[in-house]
């Protein structure tokens, strides 16, 4: 791949979850230095404390939360960083999950429809939530917190049936409200630990929608 559309040579990954080790995976594709990974919770992971940040050696946010809990940090360390779908779009070779960059696809595709029904739900609840659908399709995301404004209060994304019924894992996973894939991915991993494979060997068939206007 070309690496002279990408501003370094060199990266720290905040987040030694699934999505940074596919985000190191893209850095050795495209033969970028990587220089560690950044975890508050890791053991064997570099704090912000313990890194000297320079302007050629920024960090790759590989965690959704970036904005809301790891961005703030970061710009108190001096560190210069790109969160997640703010870098899928501005480095698509390095963008780990197609998902992030299919949202804005997505917006580019049927942004006639979107814009159609702006203004037509009957409560003001309702109005916001599309509004933020819209804002994270339509323009790079530099604010997670849409996210967790989008989000229930409940963890969802837990899913704790499954950890009470793990006979479930045995059945086709099916999502028709996918959005960014959140619960697929989180499945996936409760899956594997539950069942001790690696996330892609877990899953025989999982089918995910998420409707357009």
């Amino acid at each position: 791949m070309n690496t002279s559309q990408l501003p370094f040579d060199a990266a720290y990954i905040f987040g030694c979850g699934l999505a940074g080790l596919k985000l190191r995976q893209r850095l050795l594709e495209n033969n970028i230095r990587f220089l560690g990974f950044i975890d508050s919770y890791t053991p064997s992971a570099l704090r912000i404390s313990d890194v000297k940040f320079t302007e050629n050696t920024p960090v790759l946010v590989s965690a959704s939360e970036g904005a809301r809990k790891i961005g703030p940090q970061l710009e108190q360390a001096g560190a210069r960083f790109y969160l997640l779908q703010e870098m899928a779009r501005a480095f698509p070779q390095l963008d780990c999950y197609d998902r992030m960059a299919g949202l804005a696809q997505d917006y580019d595709e049927h942004s006639a429809q979107y814009e159609s029904l702006k203004g037509k739900f009957a409560d003001e609840v309702s109005e916001r939530i599309f509004d933020d659908m819209v804002m994270l399709r339509s323009k790079p995301l530099h604010d997670y917190e849409i996210f967790h404004r989008l989000r229930t209060p409940e963890r969802q994304y837990e899913l704790p049936e499954l950890l009470a019924l793990p006979e479930l894992f045995t059945l086709p996973f099916v999502d028709c409200g996918a959005f960014t894939g959140d619960s697929a991915q989180r499945y996936l991993e409760l899956r594997s630990q539950i069942t001790n494979t690696p996330p892609d060997q877990t899953l025989a068939r999982c089918t995910c929608w998420s409707p357009i206007p």
